[in-house]
């Protein structure tokens, strides 16, 4: 009887172990099926601009994107759902490389856990300095977003 408690007990806990947060994987697909259904449906979504220069682009009464800085030149693009940046991509214009280049930056619970490089590389996170980059993006996202409240 004992060896029977334990088993199920063991079942139990490797059965609930790993599922209080998603595989990585999983979150980044989820991301990108967001990214791809702002994308998609960006005409039908009402818009508002400020001077900085930014627009705004809203489902109902929520902010969904905010696309900040010079179309072709620079900027950054974020992306929201319920409120929360998940989502924001850079741009520069590389006189070098004669063209524009970008930086995809990956955001769960209100953390940074992928950067993306113009080559499609992963940046380490774990340097002091590159997680702050994160921290950056949340704070220009919400000084962006209430900039839209006014």
């Amino acid at each position: 009887m004992k060896n029977i408690l334990v088993t199920i007990f063991l079942t139990f806990s490797f059965g609930c172990f790993g599922q209080t947060e998603p595989a990585t994987d999983s979150i980044i697909n989820n991301i990108k099926k967001q990214y791809h259904f702002i994308q998609d449906n960006l005409k039908s979504f009402n818009t508002a601009k400020i001077k900085d220069p930014a627009t705004a682009y809203y489902q109902g009464n929520q902010i969904k994107l905010i696309v900040f800085g010079e179309a072709e030149k620079n900027g950054v693009d974020y992306y929201f759902s319920n409120g929360q940046l998940y989502f924001a991509i850079d741009y520069n214009y590389d006189k070098n490389k004669k063209g524009v280049v970008s930086n995809q930056y990956y955001f769960s619970n209100g953390k940074l856990i992928l950067w993306l490089d113009n080559d499609q590389k992963k940046i380490d996170l774990s340097l002091g300095t590159n997680s702050i980059v994160g921290q950056g993006l949340k704070a220009h996202s919400s000084k962006m977003k209430d900039a839209f409240k006014k």
